[in-house]
């Protein structure tokens, strides 16, 4: 909830900041991308990092990394510098790597039969997160009256170390070295899978779709003058409704199947 709620914030703000710091308009959506790659490039490091620093320490590090973004990101506002802003919105992205294994985070000390209703209530965090970034963006927006939006970045900031603090609560009992070294599968062998294809494939459509919808709107909603109050409230609702399955998404798997789910979805 609380990584969702500073994603949220980003969101919501960052192609109307970058669009007012880029003297190229068409580098605005440039820090929102960048919040998308961060997450992928660090999602297997993330995994590896976690196998010798265990949940907690690996989840404790990726909310630090998230709180040096927003605190660059609210120096890039302060001093006009669109390529600063952009570096803390990849470095919140690392943050993202890691907070994408919450939900596994979650099977780990799940019963078996559990397991895929305990993803489905992580994920389900977002709904708050989905008002909580976006009312804290407009809070922010006006906090630091000579700079716009620097406020929100600095709560940013915050929200991220209250994360972290959450976290020093969290005892998962870290893998058994014969667990560690078990047998497993190479990772090439399920790369190759026709099921690991169509899902990879069926992610990145969706990623994209959701990307592109996230990032030009708030742009074009400012060029037909709609107020931020305006775009906060579609952001907001966007991100419910990409969370609110989460409550019945994992019976609707136990029923029906991950594959039918996928094709629902689309």
């Amino acid at each position: 909830m609380l990584f969702g709620s500073a994603r949220s914030l980003l969101i919501a703000t960052a192609p109307v900041v970058a669009y007012g710091l880029a003297e190229e308009k068409g580098l605005a959506t440039l820090p929102t991308s960048l919040v998308v790659v961060g997450t992928a490039l660090a999602s297997l490091p993330a995994a590896f990092c976690m196998r010798h620093l265990g949940r907690r320490g690996g989840f404790m590090l990726g909310s630090l990394l998230g709180a040096a973004g927003g605190a660059l990101c609210a120096q890039g506002v302060f001093s006009a510098n669109l390529w600063l802003f952009a570096f803390g919105a990849f470095l919140f992205g690392i943050f993202g790597g890691f907070a994408q294994l919450y939900r596994f985070a979650a099977t780990d000390v799940a019963k078996p039969d559990y397991r895929s209703r305990a993803i489905s209530l992580v994920l389900a965090g977002g709904v708050v997160a989905a008002f909580v970034g976006p009312e804290t963006a407009k809070i922010g927006r006006n906090l630091i009256a000579s700079t716009p939006f620097a406020g929100g970045y600095l709560l940013m900031v915050g929200i991220c170390l209250l994360s972290a603090a959450v976290l020093m609560s969290l005892d998962i009992p870290r893998q058994t070295r014969a667990e560690r070294e078990g047998p497993r599968r190479p990772l090439g062998e399920i790369l190759r899978q026709p099921v690991f294809i169509a899902a990879t494939v069926a992610a990145t459509v969706v990623q994209a779709a959701m990307t592109l919808l996230m990032t030009a709107t708030p742009i074009a909603m400012q060029h037909v003058h709609h107020t931020f109050d305006d775009t906060a409230l579609v952001i907001e609702w966007h991100i419910f409704a990409m969370f609110a399955p989460g409550f019945i998404a994992g019976s609707l798997v136990n029923r029906f199947g991950d594959v039918r789910m996928i094709h629902a979805g689309i």
